[in-house]
């Protein structure tokens, strides 16, 4: 299953990585472009995370979509993260990502050991891309769903087979 996802499962994986930089360590970039990183934040405050960097001049992309959550006295509308617990920031080799990394809410940069891996402008793009066209909403995302990685990826890789 794994080799049919129509987004690479490198992102995938790196983003559910277990061996990621920790906040209190200083990764070192190697690149000098500016490259996407996956930023991994505490549960449900990946909004606030977001406003934040934005303040400190990071280039940042949150797919948000919109979910209808049933309570008992009422319907609400919310605005949820595509991929819960996690936002994409463009970093290049010479900027300080201390300033990042020491944010509130933020665990740390999705990499392997210190070392921070980047993701292809190609997945952000495609990401991008459908939720500019609106097809996400067509996901089948449910209050009741799990929320993880792979039920995203193989919702994704329905939609885009039909």
């Amino acid at each position: 299953m794994r080799g049919s996802w129509t987004f690479s499962p490198k992102l995938l994986v790196l983003l559910s990585f277990p061996y990621a930089i920790t906040s209190t360590s200083c990764p070192v970039l190697i690149s000098d472009s500016l490259r996407w990183y996956a930023v991994e934040t505490q549960p449900r405050v990946e909004k606030a995370v977001c406003s934040v960097l934005r303040n400190k001049g990071y280039e940042l992309f949150l797919p948000l979509y919109q979910s209808r959550r049933r309570w008992s006295d009422r319907i609400k509308e919310l605005e949820l993260a595509l991929f819960p617990g996690y936002l994409f920031c463009r970093l290049s080799a010479g900027q300080r990502t201390l300033p990042l990394l020491t944010t509130p809410g933020v665990r740390r940069i999705v990499g392997v050991g210190r070392t921070p891996v980047p993701i292809p402008d190609e997945e952000i793009a495609a990401v991008q891309a459908i939720m500019r066209s609106g097809c996400w909403r067509n996901l089948g995302r449910s209050s009741k769903s799990d929320n993880t990685f792979e039920s995203t990826a193989a919702r994704w890789k329905d939609w885009r087979a039909s």
